[in-house]
C-alpha cells in the first residue's frame, strides 16, 4: 500500500448532504470522502415526546494532504458540525486509531490480521465512497460501491505492527481497494 500523509477531518451533516460536501472537498482538492450514516438526538424531552428527537445525518471523512480544507469546509452552509482530530505530536501519543476503510465484504479479514497482530478489539461502521472511478451507471443510475471502515484504538508501539499485518492482506493490495492510515489520540478510556 502507498504511504500518504494528510489530515482526517469529519464533518457531520444532515441525511443526504454528504455527496454534495464530497463533491465541494474534491474541488477543493481532495481525492475523496467516505460517508457513515449517524442519528443525532435532541435533548429536549418535549421534542423526543413528539417523536422529532432523532435526526438523520451523515458524517463525511475525507483525508487530505491541504492543511486549509478543514477552514474552507468548517463554515459551509451544509456542514453541522466540522471535527479536528488531534494534531499534537505523535511522540506525546500513548495511543493510536487506526483506521481501515475498505470494500464491503473485508472487515472480518481485516479485524482477524488486526487481532492475530496484537489488536484487543476493533469497531466496524458501514459507508460508502465518493467520488471513485469504482462508481458504476448501471440504467442511468449511479451504484456507489459500499464500504467498511474498521476503526482500532491501539497502544503506540503495537500500531505498526497491526498495520503491516492488515497490509499484508492481499484485498488491500489492489489499487483502490482500501485506505490505511493512522491519528493520534489524545485520550482514550475503555468501558468498565
Amino acid at each position: 500500500m502507498r504511504e500518504i500523509s494528510g489530515n482526517l477531518e469529519a464533518f457531520v451533516v444532515s441525511k443526504g448532504h454528504g455527496e454534495a460536501l464530497a463533491a465541494k472537498a474534491k474541488a477543493l482538492g481532495s481525492r475523496g470522502a467516505t460517508i457513515t450514516y449517524a442519528r443525532a438526538f435532541s435533548h429536549s424531552s418535549v421534542i423526543r415526546a413528539l417523536g422529532l428527537g432523532e435526526m438523520q445525518q451523515e458524517m463525511v471523512l475525507i483525508l487530505s494532504s491541504d492543511q486549509s480544507l478543514y477552514d474552507k469546509l468548517k463554515d459551509d452552509e451544509l456542514v453541522l458540525q466540522a471535527i479536528r482530530l488531534a494534531r499534537q505530536q505523535e511522540s506525546e501519543m500513548d495511543n493510536k486509531l487506526i483506521v481501515i476503510i475498505a470494500s464491503k465484504g473485508y472487515a472480518d479479514d481485516i479485524v482477524e490480521a488486526a487481532r492475530k497482530a496484537g489488536a484487543q478489539g476493533a469497531t466496524v461502521i458501514k459507508g460508502r465512497g465518493t467520488g471513485s472511478e469504482e462508481d458504476v451507471k448501471f440504467l442511468n443510475v449511479t451504484i456507489v460501491p459500499e464500504k467498511e471502515i474498521v476503526l482500532i484504538v491501539s497502544p503506540s508501539e503495537n500500531a505498526k505492527a497491526i498495520m503491516a499485518a492488515v497490509d499484508d492482506l492481499d484485498i488491500l493490495k489492489q489499487e483502490g481497494s482500501g485506505v490505511l492510515f493512522t491519528c493520534p489520540v489524545e485520550s482514550f478510556q475503555k468501558s468498565k
